[in-house]
């Protein structure tokens, strides 16, 4: 059998199938109808295709290069249920006890890993499988590259493939210029704007005669509607826009072997472990006696004092250890209340900001990428790269800033990763200002929350840091709401008045941790 990839949308197929079935929970509440619906619709696939290799791809929750040409795009999405949002760690401790490697890129959907990791399978001579429930993918089929779109009918999921072939069918136009067709009709739940009163139906008209925009412009006095020849001359840059906004980007600076997603199952004894706790029982079912007989004795071992893989694992990832993310806004006084957290409760403290500088150090692991996507011109005179001149190679061109943080943030991720795993502390601080990009919800047992007010905050900058006010401002727009914060907090942290006062403040807080069983 020739080798053939699975890549699936992660959140494409968790969010329909959270839909897609009733509410579910295990008997503490956690739930589980999101996690039972996506292993519903990849098993089916695994069993009618039966690929030889699996990866799954993940969007990254911050702003991306599409955000930069517009700021509005997917300004209309709704945030995750809060139900759904809680399946998704657990989503990714599954997969990654199977084995199955996750695709995430800051400042890059999943899309265009798909897009990326796709073509990079096609060039070693595997065909490709991509599972979504986005038909943005169209324009990634071809003859070796098939899209599969879970379907209901009569009540019943059923999935639908398209290759080049049967897409062309029934479309009309090839899949490339499928994006010139949403150019032009845009997408609501993306918020791309496309042609205003252009629908789908004269969007693939219109392709369908013309093959793409630069064609359609070029003839659009050909047209006989005088109508839609005005709408598409006076919104052409919009049209323009629209369609850069919905091409994937098929050469994202993704680390991704193919080699490296051979599959082979998903029945391990740690994913049998993971499906015990929630309570699965027909997905429990279809593992191998083999797989539950390793897991107990995993856990017999672990019970007496014994070593096991399952123990080991847990010790180098940082469980039996607790880890605080600790966030807020800039003037808020973090470091005063990571000084106590130091002091009074023997915290190892790791700062984000701090172990990305030490990334970005000749020797560290993103020096070398950085100075070759950035030129030698970023170097001082002792050979470290200039901050000051990175920065300003960033202001001139925004789309640089991604790049940057493609290289960095999975270092720097990957570090606190390490450091967590080997600290003999059991106390573990993680602070960051921006808790979705450094993966609170993957890593942190809980979430602080630093509170001062705005006007607080910003004459900390002004008149503590001595920041003109135009730079204050400047940096308050560019800070998460209360309510983002609040958001994802499991505690608070009063720090608006006395060094004293945010001391006890702390102390409360910590007693609200531990009093809802996430501090030991």
């Amino acid at each position: 059998m020739s080798d053939k990839i699975l890549i699936v949308d992660g959140y494409s197929i968790l969010n329909r199938a959270y839909y897609g079935v009733p509410f579910l929970s295990n008997k503490e509440g956690f739930p589980t109808n999101g996690i039972y619906g996506f292993y519903g619709i990849l098993l089916r696939l695994l069993d009618d295709r039966q690929p030889t290799h699996l990866a799954v791809a993940f969007d990254v929750h911050e702003p991306t290069f599409r955000h930069l040409r517009y700021e509005q795009y997917k300004g209309t999405r709704k945030p995750m249920p809060d139900d759904l949002k809680r399946q998704v760690p657990m989503l990714k401790q599954l997969l990654e006890d199977s084995g199955i490697p996750i695709l995430t890129l800051p400042g890059y959907e999943a899309d265009d890993l798909i897009g990326t990791a796709a073509l990079k399978a096609q060039e070693s001579g595997m065909e490709v499988l991509m599972l979504s429930g986005d038909r943005d993918l169209f324009q990634l089929v071809s003859p070796n590259c098939t899209l599969c779109i879970p379907r209901t009918r009569n009540k019943v999921t059923v999935t639908e493939y398209y290759r080049e072939e049967e897409f062309t069918a029934e479309y009309g136009v090839t899949p490339e210029e499928f994006i010139a067709v949403k150019a032009l009709m845009g997408d609501s739940s993306d918020n791309i704007p496309g042609v205003p009163h252009v629908g789908e139906k004269t969007a693939l008209d219109l392709i369908r005669t013309y093959h793409g925009l630069d064609e359609l412009y070029a003839r659009l006095n050909d047209l006989k509607s005088a109508r839609i020849r005005t709408l598409l001359a006076e919104n052409e840059a919009q049209a323009r826009l629209s369609y850069d906004l919905a091409k994937i980007e098929r050469h994202a600076p993704l680390d991704f072997d193919p080699e490296t997603a051979r599959f082979s199952t998903l029945y391990t004894a740690k994913a049998y472990g993971d499906f015990e706790k929630l309570q699965i029982y027909s997905l429990l079912k279809r593992f191998p006696e083999s797989a539950k007989n390793a897991w107990k004795a995993e856990q017999a071992a672990a019970a007496s004092g014994g070593a096991s893989v399952h123990a080991e694992k847990a010790s180098e990832s940082g469980r039996g250890k607790t880890v605080i993310g600790l966030t807020g806004g800039v003037g808020c006084g973090k470091s005063t209340v990571l000084s106590f957290l130091k002091e009074d409760y023997g915290a190892l403290i790791l700062q984000a900001d701090r172990i990305a500088e030490e990334m970005m150090q000749p020797g560290g692991p993103s020096f070398d990428r950085l100075v070759k996507l950035l030129g030698p011109g970023v170097l001082n005179a002792d050979g470290a790269i200039d901050r000051s001149r990175m920065s300003e190679m960033v202001f001139a061109d925004p789309s640089l800033l991604l790049k940057v943080n493609a290289i960095v943030h999975p270092d720097t991720l990957a570090e606190v990763r390490r450091r967590i795993a080997g600290a003999k502390e059991n106390l573990i601080v993680y602070e960051a200002a921006l808790p979705e990009e450094a993966c609170f919800d993957e890593i942190a047992d809980a979430v602080l929350y630093v509170y001062a007010s705005e006007q607080e905050r910003m004459e900390r900058l002004f008149f503590g840091r001595g920041y003109s006010f135009a730079k204050t401002e400047s940096i308050m727009r560019r800070q998460l709401s209360e309510a983002e914060f609040r958001r994802i907090a499991d505690a608070e942290v009063d720090n608006n008045g006395s060094e004293e006062e945010a001391r006890i403040s702390l102390a409360a807080a910590m007693a609200a941790l531990k009093e809802k069983g996430l501090l030991s």
